[in-house]
C-alpha cells in the first residue's frame, strides 16, 4: 500500500480525515461554496446551483455537445442557442424575473448576481442568507420554467416564477431553526409583495 507507507500514518497516527484529504489531492477553493450550501435555501436548489457554479448545467449547447441533440433554440426567449450564461440572466426573459426579484428583495445589483451576493457586505448575515436563497431558487425556478416549456410548450410568466421563489422563501424561513422569528429580517421578507 503506496499510500499507507509513502505517508507513515502508521507513525504518525491513522486518520480518516488525512486520508480522504490525501486522496481528494490538490483542490482549488471555489468562491461560491457559501452561496451554494446556504443553509436557508432548499436542497433542490441548492444541487442546481452547485450544477451552476460548476458550469454544469445540462443546457441545449451542452447537449449539442455530446451528440443527444441537434437543435439548440432556447425556448423561453427563441432568440439564441441555450448555453448556461444565456439561460441564466442574459436572456430577456431570465433578466425580467431578476428584476422582479430585485424589487422584492429592494437589493439591487449589476451584472452576475451570483458573484455580487457573494461579494457583498450585509450588515446582517440573516439578510444575506436570505438574498442568497433568493438568488439560488431563482436559478432553479429559471430552470423549472425552461423545462416546463420544453416539455408542455407552456411558459411561465416571470411574475409566476417570482411568486414561486416568495413562497419557497417565506416556507424555509417558517420551518427554518437558524432564524429567530425576533429578528427584524424575517418582518422584512414576509411583509415584501410583489406589486
Amino acid at each position: 500500500m503506496p499510500g499507507f507507507a509513502a505517508h507513515s500514518w502508521s507513525a504518525c497516527g491513522y486518520s480518516v480525515q488525512k486520508v480522504y484529504e490525501w486522496l481528494l489531492g490538490s483542490q482549488q477553493r471555489v468562491t461560491w461554496q457559501p452561496f451554494v450550501w446556504n443553509r436557508l435555501s432548499l436542497p433542490k436548489h441548492n444541487f442546481l446551483a452547485w450544477l451552476f457554479g460548476k458550469k454544469r448545467c445540462l443546457t441545449q449547447d451542452r447537449l449539442i455537445k455530446f451528440g443527444v441533440i441537434t437543435d439548440g433554440i432556447y425556448y423561453l426567449c427563441g432568440a439564441q442557442q441555450e448555453t448556461q450564461a444565456h439561460l441564466f440572466f442574459d436572456c430577456c426573459y431570465s433578466q425580467r424575473c431578476a428584476h422582479l426579484l430585485q424589487h422584492w428583495l429592494g437589493v439591487y445589483w449589476q451584472g452576475d448576481c451570483v458573484y455580487w451576493v457573494i461579494k457583498w457586505r450585509c450588515k446582517s448575515l440573516c439578510k444575506k442568507m436570505i438574498v442568497m436563497a433568493a438568488i439560488s431558487g431563482l436559478l432553479y425556478c429559471i430552470w423549472e420554467a425552461r423545462n416546463k416549456c420544453k416539455a408542455n410548450m407552456v411558459m411561465k410568466r416571470p411574475e409566476a416564477v417570482i411568486e414561486h421563489v416568495q413562497a419557497a422563501i417565506r416556507w424555509r424561513l417558517q420551518r427554518s431553526d437558524f432564524v429567530q422569528q425576533k429578528d427584524s429580517t424575517i418582518a422584512w421578507i414576509r411583509d415584501k409583495r410583489l406589486s
